[in-house]
């Protein structure tokens, strides 16, 4: 398989990792971006830290700019790859936290609207790219899919799927789950449907403020009671406390 990568800051670099050292069979992975430089001292840590594991990847860096279109189209057509994982933005996330404390809380109560051209603008320009290239090739957005992903969807360029924000959350409702019925956390299955905000919130204010969710639990293949309240299940993931899980998990009978 013939994997791209687009981007390469903070979680592109860490997904980038992960797929070369728990993605079995051989695989060529292309890193693409425009500081050259940086995507070369990145790659071969990369490519060192998993050599250190006994892993041998076939992976090479090159120049693209997805501003220009037709550029990353040509890139996108030579490599001809089954598979691209998009984590480009225009400005992370945690920049507003360098401004000034007033600033920076006004900017956060605004939420992601300020800021969502920033991300939303090169990743429409990538699925630009890979329609013109012509290459059947499945498009995993990392770029705040829950809502970049159903914008260029309305053009027809929707990626094949995001990663959403909500597996964030997953580990932490297993593990309460887990620790209150006192049965091993690999026994605890979570199936999260949800909104970006509803995780942002949860995890910022202990609410989903009213954002739809939909939470089913299973313990060895047996469901549980989908909690009324999400202020009930959020307090011990914030708090890291679990004494109240009864309350909120029964099994069905």
């Amino acid at each position: 398989m013939k994997i791209l990568f687009v981007g390469l800051g903070n979680l592109g670099s860490q997904v980038l990792d992960l797929f070369l050292l728990h993605t079995p069979g051989n695989h060529t992975f292309l890193v693409a971006g425009r500081n050259q430089e940086y995507l070369k001292e990145r790659t071969n840590l990369s490519l060192f830290a998993a050599t250190q594991l006994g892993v041998y990847p076939d992976i090479t860096s090159t120049y693209m700019d997805v501003a220009n279109i037709d550029q990353t189209a040509q890139t996108i057509s030579s490599f001809n790859p089954d598979l691209i994982f998009c984590a480009i933005t225009a400005q992370r996330w945690l920049t507003i936290a360098e401004l000034p404390k007033p600033l920076f809380e006004t900017l956060l109560r605004a939420q992601p609207g300020p800021w969502l051209p920033l991300t939303l603008l090169p990743v429409y320009q990538l699925m630009q790219a890979v329609q013109q290239s012509g290459v059947d090739a499945q498009v995993i957005n990392g770029s705040f899919p829950d809502t970049i992903n159903a914008v260029v969807s309305k053009v027809g360029l929707a990626p094949t799927v995001g990663i959403g924000n909500l597996a964030n959350t997953v580990p932490a409702v297993r593990r309460s789950i887990a620790l209150h019925l006192k049965v091993p956390v690999e026994r605890v299955e979570i199936l999260f449907f949800g909104h970006h905000y509803a995780h942002h919130r949860l995890l910022s204010d202990g609410d989903t403020g009213g954002a739809r969710f939909h939470l089913t639990a299973l313990v060895n293949g047996r469901t549980l009671s989908t909690p009324p309240d999400p202020m009930a299940w959020s307090e011990p993931i914030l708090s890291g406390e679990t004494k109240q899980a009864s309350k909120w998990f029964s099994l069905k009978v």
